[in-house]
């Protein structure tokens, strides 16, 4: 077995040189960025060797990839979602950057294709939408959702290295601020989509769950052998389902609450909520559902008048925006709508080209 000081030597004494061993760790980043951590721990030498070059190594990986354009790569300093979002970052052109970078890539693309973002209703909900054909509108909204995404990361790291909640919510007003009428429409109504998908999500979890526990104590399952054909289970009473999900309310307030934390820790709240919804041991989803139930907490306190509660995130953004254009908030809807569907028509869809008119 080689020594532990040195990598890919054989019983022998032949040792690989170091491009060699580089162009391997390359193709084992790309293949899986959180392989870089194991990797390093190797040996000293190769540890030495991998933060000799990680700038270059990172940089090449980085190069010329699309996904970059709407993960807000370009900031020189990231807040890590990779670790529980808190104050820990990531810096440009380290291994760590590119794992998160990457991560935040593969989130995008997940949520765009999850129910939590779907915009297809939009008789109900009264989203953007444009009167083109099926395969072009999808291409569209895909693109809206993408670049409303990048403004979320943005929003998100440029919080990067505070700590205090103060200092957070004071620099992402100030953002907020920054933004553009259009910019601030596309983040509002994106984040209004989520909410209501989160409600949608939950609102099916829950009568999921309430269906197999009433099944589940009303129902004896036995071996149809040993049945009692003279004894057969009473069905269950029908209940008045509509009664039951509207007396809860508490799914619209975590609702509010989910769309705060959207904008506070970015896509990766939203990710870590659905992704841990079908796997509930996972550490995530215990972070999520203590912060809904801070936040919970936290409206209940403006609500109440204390002075040192916040105002909620998407309602800033809202006051941000109608500030921009001079306009209320009861008009704020449709005026951030209609900026939306101006927007979405500008983009350039290429993805689609060939498949218009087909539908």
């Amino acid at each position: 077995m080689p020594p532990p000081g040195n990598l890919l030597r054989s019983h022998a004494g032949l040792e690989l040189p170091s491009e060699v061993c580089l162009a391997v760790f390359e193709h084992a980043v790309e293949d899986d960025p959180r392989s870089a951590a194991t990797l390093m721990q190797i040996s000293k030498t190769f540890h030495s060797l991998l933060k000799t070059y990680e700038k270059s190594i990172t940089k090449l990986l980085s190069s010329n990839d699309s996904w970059l354009e709407y993960v807000n790569a370009k900031q020189h300093m990231l807040l890590s979602s990779c670790i529980f979002p808190g104050d820990a970052t990531v810096t440009m052109f380290t291994y760590g950057w590119y794992r998160e970078v990457r991560f935040r890539s593969a989130i995008t693309d997940l949520l765009i294709e999850h129910d939590i973002t779907a915009m297809d209703d939009t008789t109900t909900n009264d989203w953007p939408s444009l009167d083109v054909p099926r395969s072009e509108l999808r291409a569209r909204a895909v693109e809206f959702k993408k670049r409303s995404f990048s403004l979320m990361y943005r929003l998100v790291d440029t919080t990067a290295g505070m700590v205090t909640k103060q200092e957070v919510r004071a620099q992402q007003a100030q953002f907020l601020a920054s933004l553009s009428a259009t910019e601030l429409a596309m983040l509002g109504c994106m984040v209004e989509v989520i909410g209501q998908g989160f409600f949608a999500y939950t609102r099916k979890l829950v009568l999921s769950s309430f269906c197999k526990t009433i099944v589940n104590e009303r129902y004896q399952v036995v071996p149809l052998s040993s049945m009692d054909l003279h004894n057969v289970p009473t069905p269950v009473p029908p209940f008045d389902w509509d009664e039951l999900l509207n007396g809860q309310n508490w799914i619209t307030e975590y609702a509010c609450v989910f769309e705060d934390r959207v904008q506070r820790f970015g896509p990766y709240f939203a990710w870590a909520y659905v992704t841990s919804s079908q796997a509930r041991k996972l550490r995530p989803d215990h972070w999520v559902n203590s912060e809904l139930q801070q936040g919970i907490h936290d409206l209940n306190a403006y609500e109440g008048g204390y002075t040192m509660a916040y105002a909620s995130l998407q309602s800033v953004v809202w006051r941000t925006f109608c500030g921009k254009i001079q306009c209320s908030l009861e008009d704020s809807w449709d005026a951030a709508k209609k900026m939306v569907e101006l927007e979405m028509v500008q983009f350039r869809i290429e993805a689609c080209d060939t498949k218009m008119g087909m539908d």
